[in-house]
């Protein structure tokens, strides 16, 4: 499924997933009396409610190719902005947040250090020269008997900058302000829990975030927009640090893991393990799926545990609990086997070990069963004084 279609096209979709995830970039930045808007103005609003300062109306864009002067990125996003439905007053700052990088030559590089004037008589500029690489063009063009058509983009600057729009564009300009070269959306999860839910423990993180963004896209106001409060959001992450924090961890199951391949049963089938089981006459299948077990476990150890040294201890005192757990086990099913019914009996006592409850490790509270048969198929691997096969104590 690598192959787009040629009628699919992500980017649209994908530009709404940017938009969220800003969102909740924004959330977090979020003060006292803050709210966050989705598609109420524009893509993302933060306001103040208690008084007008500090808001702004953000603009996210995803493009690959550089901002350059005359980039329809800047000159649409700013006829948005001039749009009479649009109310700029409410704004103290307007975004254009942008993957893209601007281009080495454009004015947009000193942008937010130039004063009113300076933006004002650069846009000017833009559109003389813009108007001028027209007027070349067309003069080539009417010698090739082409037809001449104004660029959408050149149209639409000079629309913007009409003499009689100019007290407004100045007002409108003076708060604009760009950031480029934002993250791209692949990223962006990966960029705000660093550095939001450092608190989260590791394993949890991913989980924490996908709550957060689900609460963000729950809040709309059917057919209004979107609006995050910050009681609400503060409120929120709580409740998830609650839950994440204190809840066990889950256990880091790496699928590939649990895939043992021709070479490792029929390898694995030598060890202690394996021959102990052979011992008790158990199906083929049973020992197939010990080594896999094994394997998982004698995997997930290697990778995800042994060079952990705060887990090394846990693993430890687990192992000694399943240890005491099935030397108690098989002396009680010892005691109570009937030396005539040995094998079946020991192979009964061995479907009830690899099948009872499994008990929690460290802090996982999802501690799967694959793991914890694997722990006690390497300890009786390496233990000469463990079997399956019961000792029965009486006739």
């Amino acid at each position: 499924m690598n192959k787009k279609l040629s009628f699919s096209s992500p980017e649209p979709t994908g530009a709404i997933i940017t938009q969220f995830l800003i969102a909740v970039q924004k959330c977090f930045e979020m003060k006292v009396d803050n709210c966050v808007y989705i598609e109420t103005d524009g893509d993302v609003s933060i306001f103040n409610t208690s008084n007008n300062e500090n808001n702004k109306q953000i603009e996210v864009k995803e493009y690959f190719d550089p901002l350059t002067d005359s980039h329809l990125n800047f000159w649409k996003t700013l006829n948005n902005w001039m749009n009479p439905k649009f109310n700029h007053e409410k704004y103290n700052e307007l975004v254009i947040l942008t993957t893209q990088e601007i281009g080495v030559k454009s004015i947009f590089n000193k942008w937010n250090d130039l004063d009113l004037d300076s933006k004002y008589a650069e846009l000017k500029n833009i559109v003389v020269k813009s108007n001028g690489r027209f007027i070349m063009r067309e003069k080539e063009w009417k010698n090739g008997d082409k037809k001449v058509t104004k660029p959408k983009s050149l149209k639409l600057m000079e629309n913007i900058l009409e003499t009689n729009n100019e007290v407004k564009i100045k007002n409108i300009i003076n708060k604009v302000f760009i950031i480029d070269s934002a993250t791209k959306r692949d990223l962006l999860p990966k960029e705000i829990i660093e550095r939001e839910l450092k608190h989260i423990p590791e394993n949890n993180k991913n989980q924490a975030f996908n709550s957060l963004l689900g609460f963000v896209i729950r809040k709309e106001i059917y057919n209004v927009g979107w609006e995050i409060s910050y009681s609400d959001f503060i409120q929120e992450c709580k409740d998830i640090n609650q839950r994440f924090k204190e809840e066990s961890i889950l256990f880091p199951i790496i699928d590939s893991f649990k895939e043992t391949n021709e070479f490792e049963i029929e390898e694995k089938k030598s060890y202690a393990f394996a021959i102990k089981i052979e011992e008790i006459k158990h199906e083929e299948e049973v020992i197939i799926e010990a080594i896999s077990d094994y394997c998982f476990t004698i995997k997930t150890l290697m990778s995800e545990f042994n060079h952990r040294s705060s887990k090394l201890k846990s693993v430890k005192s687990y192992e000694s609990d399943l240890l005491r757990t099935f030397k108690s086990k098989h002396r009680i099913a010892s005691n109570n086997c009937n030396v005539n019914k040995t094998i079946r009996e020991s192979q009964i006592f061995y479907d009830e070990t690899i099948s009872a409850p499994v008990q929690s490790f460290d802090i996982f509270n999802d501690t799967p069963m694959i793991y914890r048969n694997g722990v006690i198929h390497n300890l009786i691997n390496e233990n000469d004084n463990l079997y399956w096969k019961l000792n029965p104590k009486n006739s």
